[in-house]
């Protein structure tokens, strides 16, 4: 069972849009008024009482033509992903605004293989951490034409449960959060909103 207590978001540390080639990994993190991420900030979190740390993540700029993560940048990510879990905290690691502002993500359905392949990049290279990391498919993507996608919702969020069960280590039983539709809670509510289907059928949602 999954006793994930309240959890701190992350935010606005590795979520932002700038070259590591031009600015230096702390810059990246204080852009927008944070402190500095440490393992001593990540440890003074846990005191405090709280069991999760969500980390959104944008990917988009440490991605190049062909969809290939940056290795910097992956492994500036997999060393707070250690922190966290080696805080024995829950870390919820995410897509975030590779879909916010018209960006490729909320492309939809055209954008199925760049986000296959980003996931598979990202299942492969955590595939060996345990139940205590967990993914969450994307983050606010509004899939709006006349009215809410829901189709391309749930192809999207069908793409990433079947990459990631089909990747190796423990993806096969990792906890899989799914996006709700656009974080709105009367869209999710709806009764067009489907969940995709999970062979293990271990998801969660988000709201």
């Amino acid at each position: 069972d999954y006793n994930m207590g309240i959890g701190w978001n992350l935010g606005n540390a590795f979520e932002l849009y700038y070259d590591l080639e031009k600015v230096s990994e702390d810059e990246q993190m204080i852009s927008l008024n944070n402190g500095i991420i440490s393992k001593d900030i990540i440890k003074s979190i846990k005191k405090t009482g709280f069991k999760t740390i969500r980390l959104p993540v944008t990917w988009m700029y440490y991605m190049d033509d062909y969809g290939n993560v940056n290795s910097k940048w992956m492994s500036i990510i997999k060393k707070v992903v250690n922190w966290i879990i080696n805080s024995n905290m829950y870390c919820i690691l995410n897509v975030h605004h590779d879909g916010a502002f018209g960006n490729w993500l909320s492309e939809g359905i055209n954008a199925k293989d760049k986000y296959k392949y980003l996931w598979n990049q990202i299942a492969t290279e955590f595939q060996f951490f345990d139940e205590y990391l967990i993914f969450e498919s994307m983050n606010d993507v509004n899939y709006t034409k006349d009215n809410y996608d829901y189709n391309a919702l749930v192809t999207m969020t069908q793409a990433f449960v079947d990459t990631i069960r089909n990747s190796g280590g423990y993806n096969k039983n990792r906890l899989l959060i799914i996006a709700g539709a656009k974080v709105d809670l009367d869209l999710t509510c709806s009764s067009d909103y489907k969940m995709p289907i999970d062979p293990i059928n271990k998801l969660a949602i988000s709201i």
